[in-house]
């Protein structure tokens, strides 16, 4: 009798298999799909790249939907992905929408939508308000230096007025000290005097 009765005609005992996932180097069973494609009877004949395929579609959609989800419960200072955070990343995102516009998510409410007739309608007054306020905040807002500027100028050429007014005697005298000012200006200070008191202007 040969040494080799009762062996059986199958793989090597030190020989690992590799699965069709782990060939493509994806996450999503390959050999399940497959068999879920035989079963459902799509097609008389499934090719061999029809189920990897499939499964590189399915794991890139649902990574795409796992990071959008993600960011929506980060946004909501949450730590764990709800239906509500799949929903709002769905709806949220133009081809995702189109993609799954007729799936309806269990638990998933609704996007927050506000019609524009609802809202409140300002009134004139703080239209008016508003426009104030942002012209107070335009003037507040000058430079510094500008102000600074301005004041040595004042300074510089202004100097002080200084006005002393003699009523002891009948006739009283305004005197103005002080730098040279406009020939206009002095001959409208002199008529105001005269019209008011009708005093004597002295030297300027």
């Amino acid at each position: 009798m040969s040494s080799k009765q009762g062996q059986g005609k199958g793989k090597a005992s030190g020989v690992k298999s590799v699965s069709r996932s782990i060939r493509a180097g994806l996450q999503f069973p390959v050999g399940r799909i497959h068999r879920h494609l035989r079963k459902g009877q799509f097609g008389l004949r499934i090719g061999s790249g029809a189920p990897i395929y499939l499964a590189a579609v399915l794991e890139y959609l649902t990574a795409e939907i796992l990071e959008l989800a993600g960011n929506a419960a980060r946004d909501n200072k949450k730590s764990r992905i709800i239906p509500r955070h799949i929903q709002l990343a769905i709806r949220n995102d133009e081809e995702l929408n189109k993609l799954l516009g007729h799936v309806t998510i269990s638990e998933g409410g609704v996007l927050p939508n506000i019609h524009q007739e609802l809202l409140p309608k300002k009134s004139g007054k703080e239209s008016k308000r508003g426009k104030a306020k942002v012209n107070t905040a335009t003037s507040n807002t000058q430079p510094v230096e500008e102000e600074r500027a301005e004041t040595e100028e004042e300074e510089a050429d202004g100097g002080r007025m200084e006005t002393i007014l003699n009523t002891n005697s009948t006739n009283s005298y305004i005197v103005l000290i002080g730098p040279p000012f406009a020939s206009n200006a002095v001959s409208i200070l002199r008529g105001i005097i005269h019209v008011l008191y009708g005093d004597k202007v002295g030297p300027v």
